[in-house]
Parts: C-alpha cells; structure tokens; sequence
C-alpha cells in the first residue's frame, strides 16, 4: 500500500525515497553516465528515424508503430515534466537538451534520408498526410498519452503500459513527416506535422508534471516551490499557443464538412434527370469544386450546376466535371493476337471514328495515343464531347481482329465556370 502524508486535511499519496530514485535513474543518466547516456540516445533516435521514414515511405502502419516503440524521444520529454514538479532546474536543462538535440537531429536525419530515395519512393502517402493536419483531438490525445506516461512510470506496476504510451503519442513519426515533407518541398505540410509534434510535446510535458504532483513523486515541502508554479505557468502558456492553431484548424474541417454535404446534395440533385448516372468524388478548393460523374451517357449541361453552387460558395464558383464513361466492347469476346500495336495503326482508326461523330470532328483533334499490351489511351482536345467509347473499342477489335481495351481522355478547352472543362470515358 503507497503511503500517504496530510496536506491541508487531505490524505495525499507520498513516495518513498527508494521509489523517487528508481524514477529518477529511469529518467535521467547517474553520475559519470552522460557520456553513455547520450550515446545511448543518439543511436536509438537515429535507428527509429531510419525506421519512421521507411514506414512513411512504404506506406507502411506496423512499420511506423514499431519506430514509435523504439524512440528514446519520450524518456526527456517525461524528465522535464519531472523536472519541473521538483524545480530541478539542471535537471530540466538535460531533459530540453536531449529534446532539442533528438527534434532538429531526427528531422535533418529524415530530410537527408528522404533525399537520397529515389523520386519514385517520395509519394505523399497517407502515413505521410495523416499527420500533416492536427486537430484540437490531437491535444486531447498527447494530454492522456503523456499522464498515462508519467503515472506509468511513478508505478512501477503499471509500468508495462509504457510502450502502449509511446504508440498513443507518437513523437518521432510527426518528426519524421516534418523531414520528409521538406525534402519533398511541401513545406505547407511540414508546418502540419510540426504542429503535431508540438502540440504533443506541450500536451505531455503539463500533464506528466501534473501527474508527478499529485501522484506523491513531489515532497509535500518542496511543492510551494516558485519555480514549480514559474514551472506551470510556462507550460500552460505553451499549451494555449498551439491550441490556438488547432482550434482553428478543427472548426475550419466543421465548416468544410458542412460544406461538402451542401455541395454533394446540389450535385446529386443535378444529376436526378439522368437516372444512369453516378456521382463519384466531390472535391472543394475555395470557390471550385471537382465533381466525378460515373455512367454511360454525358452528363447534363454544368450551368445548372454552378447556379446551385452559387448560393453554397458564392458568385465566383466554378465547376469542373470529369466523366467516366463506361462500356463494353461488342467484339470483346475476340482473343488476343500477339501482334503488337502501334501508333500508325491506330491513328487512323481514331480518325475514322472521330469523323462517324454527327457533324464530324467539330475542331476534336487527336492529341496522344499511347498503347501498352492491348491497352490503348487516346487523348482527346476540342469543344464537343467525343463518340461512345464503346464505338472505338469495337471498331478497333473488328478491323485488327482482336480484344482492344481503350481508355478515351477528353478534355475541353475551359472558356468559363459554366463550361465542362474536361471528362475521361474509359471502356473496355
């Protein structure tokens, strides 16, 4: 049973000293250890750095929560709450130190690594974008991960949910996306992930010195220390400033959402008249919306859309809809030849079809054809949406007597917010 001491008429948990030391060699290098201390620190930052932006780059969750169990990050984030329960004032200067050192090192480490990938492995993945955009649920997050943290170690019998902590808070990850979209030159997502480790670092290192005070590890004399309220007040400063920037950020995604619904109903309205139609992917960027529209026939014409979106965004909206036209090749049950396709036999083929169109081309010209197996994409410009793909598909397979599946990119001169910039009929 923890022993307790009085403190104004109430029965408060007390530490034994044997307790305090085993906390206290837990968080900070003994006598004549620093060297290996540091050394210590330094090779297991690094080797989880390594590991973090591996997992961000393969995309990889196991492989960025094992990075999480092997950081040493969270060992002097814990010493300087600790630090400033007991007004430890050299021993809050290790603690930021070693903080400091593992912040700007992890992160040059990842900027490094992510520079010597090649351009193929730089994708923005999403454990990449997952940790770009904090929220004031992130604070909340670092707030329990970090008294979870500081409890679990004054306990030692609850000291097994320490790597359960570390997973929760996730400091290195943050640090690793902060590198990692540097180098990839995204520096607007880099602030993201920055606010992220920020706000975890202030939201653990108030919580486990509140812990550390009310959970005995502070000697009932030594808790009126000034510095221990100095202490206090720094940290709740710090926590205010990034909590500022996520409460605006998580009622900037209330309004987005709110938005997005408004949008998406105007959009599935607009489609109502065309009942072989399907909305795809609605997406928002100030007053332009992106709008995905799935089915067989053209949508309808876009002024009706923008007039509808006019009162949801404002009279600057404008509207850009791609089409996904789908179909199946009647000759599709032709088997494959195994001679190849080229450009030049095609052309003419995508000319002929092009010319069968009511009014012929009407200024639609032909802008690329790529094949790839029996894969074909032709890249379409011009006023006037194209024929049916199903036309092209099954006038391909007729003349070369063979199964062809063709991809048709149409795209539209944009002239206003009331035009179809461009759609993608795609068949097979």
């Amino acid at each position: 049973m923890q022993p307790t001491a009085q403190s104004g008429g109430r029965q408060v948990p007390r530490h034994s000293p044997a307790d305090r030391r085993r906390i206290v060699a837990a968080l900070y290098p003994g006598t004549g250890e620093a060297h290996h201390w540091w050394f210590r620190f330094s090779l297991m930052m690094s080797l989880s750095m390594v590991v973090a932006l591996m997992g961000l780059s393969e995309n990889s969750a196991a492989v960025v929560i094992g990075a999480m169990l092997i950081a040493p990050l969270m060992t002097p984030v814990l010493g300087m709450g600790a630090a400033v329960a007991m007004a430890w004032g050299r021993r809050l200067r290790h603690s930021l130190s070693a903080t400091a050192v593992g912040t700007v090192g992890g992160v040059a480490l990842a900027w490094a690594l992510t520079m010597m990938l090649p351009s193929s492995d730089r994708a923005l993945t999403g454990e990449v974008l997952a940790r770009t955009s904090p929220d004031l649920r992130d604070l909340f997050i670092g707030l329990a991960a970090g008294g979870a943290g500081a409890y679990a170690t004054s306990r030692e019998d609850v000291s097994s949910a320490l790597p359960g902590v570390a997973v929760a808070v996730a400091l290195v990850p943050p640090l690793a996306t902060v590198g990692f979209t540097l180098a990839v030159g995204r520096t607007d997502l880099a602030g993201g992930a920055l606010l992220l480790y920020l706000t975890n670092l202030a939201a653990i290192v108030l919580a486990a010195t509140v812990v550390f005070l009310v959970t005995g590890f502070v000697p009932a004399g030594r808790r009126r220390a000034p510095g221990i309220r100095f202490g206090l007040v720094a940290l709740v400063v710090g926590l205010a400033a990034v909590a500022v920037p996520l409460t605006a950020r998580t009622l900037g995604a209330v309004e987005h959402a709110g938005t997005t619904r408004q949008v998406t109903q105007a959009a599935l309205a607009w489609l109502s008249a065309e009942p072989g139609l399907q909305l795809g992917a609605v997406e928002i960027s100030g007053a332009k919306v992106a709008v995905e529209v799935i089915g067989p026939q053209a949508p309808p014409a876009s002024p009706a859309l923008v007039a509808a979106l006019q009162g949801i965004l404002g009279p600057q909206s404008a509207v850009q809809v791609r089409w996904f036209q789908t179909g199946t090749s009647s000759d599709a049950s032709r088997s494959p030849s195994s001679a190849p396709l080229t450009e030049s036999k095609l052309r003419p083929l995508v000319q002929a079809w092009l010319a069968s169109a009511p009014g012929g081309p009407n200024g639609t010209h032909v802008t690329d054809i790529s094949v790839s197996g029996d894969n074909v994409t032709v890249a379409l410009t011009g006023p006037t949406p194209p024929p049916s793909a199903s036309s092209l598909a099954s006038l391909m397979s007729t003349t070369l007597a063979r199964t062809v599946q063709v991809s048709v990119d149409w795209r539209a001169p944009p002239t206003s917010s009331t035009t179809v910039p461009d759609a993608t009929s795609t068949t097979s």
